[in-house]
């Protein structure tokens, strides 16, 4: 509710871009009852989803949407690209990192700190601009510069930990908590990726082609890069291991007691990024 108005904001987040089959109804549904005549607007909904592939974008629910309201499409940068895109905002304002290793080491701290936070990297960004001349960069004079601002989402979560990143997985982990995200969602996504990994890693054992099994599953964009490398890197047995320990962090999770289970469910989730290393 606004604070001053009486007009609501009204966010709603589909994690995985699939509502299931009554979540479509109800969206359809309510696609139905927006009056595009009227020119009163007091709740306006917005509505976040994932990259969707085109059989979503066609879906009747999305469709429905679409046609009494905008789709914007803003993909975010991926963390591998992310500081030779800091590097080109440098540029555009006449500076640049050292050449080196120390200018590479000072270009992914800036990214560990602004990760998922474009506006915000935008502005420590400027802020070197208005500290230091034209020029090269030191790593010290950005270190003691750029702030912590970045912010994580669940599903660059479950991207890291097919990665294997173990620290960028602990980074995110303690965004996440700070930020008060609700541990029951970010377990099911991760229980939800492990059981994907499991099933199309079951099938591969099987004899059954890779590219199949990744379109049979949904797994396109950046985890369909990621999926040929952590099958090759994840033994079964550690993959087993981990569905059970998230199986048992939700249960922990819910208020149920679990034997030999770390104290912290949020500890438990860094056990599953160590399994899959």
């Amino acid at each position: 509710m606004s604070l001053f108005g009486d007009r609501r904001f009204i966010e709603l987040r589909i994690p995985t871009g699939k509502p299931g089959r009554e979540g479509a109804e109800s969206l359809k549904q309510f696609a139905e009852k927006i009056d595009l005549s009227s020119n009163h607007v007091d709740t306006i909904v917005c509505i976040i989803l994932p990259r969707l592939d085109a059989k979503t974008k066609s879906s009747a629910w999305f469709t429905a949407l679409d046609d009494v309201g905008m789709a914007v499409q803003v993909d975010s940068i991926d963390r591998i690209t992310l500081p030779s895109w800091i590097a080109a905002r440098l540029k555009k304002q006449s500076q640049e990192v050292e050449a080196g290793e120390s200018g590479q080491r000072a270009l992914q701290f800036m990214a560990d700190q602004v990760e998922g936070n474009l506006i915000a990297a935008h502005q420590e960004i400027q802020k070197l601009a208005l500290l230091y001349p034209a020029g090269k960069l030191s790593e010290e004079q950005i270190r003691s510069a750029v702030l912590k601002v970045a912010r994580y989402d669940i599903f660059e979560l479950t991207e890291s930990m097919l990665s294997g990143d173990a620290a960028r997985l602990n980074r995110m982990l303690d965004g996440l908590q700070g930020e008060g995200e609700p541990l029951p969602l970010i377990l099911w996504s991760v229980s939800d990726e492990l059981r994907t990994l499991n099933r199309v890693q079951s099938a591969l054992i099987s004899g059954e082609a890779l590219p199949n099994l990744l379109r049979n599953y949904r797994v396109w964009g950046r985890r369909e890069k990621l999926y040929p490398v952590a099958l090759k890197r994840i033994a079964p047995k550690k993959l087993k291991q981990a569905m059970i320990l998230a199986a048992n962090l939700d249960k922990q999770a819910k208020g149920l007691m679990v034997r030999e289970m770390p104290t912290n469910p949020w500890d438990g989730l860094r056990v599953i990024g160590g399994l899959l290393r």
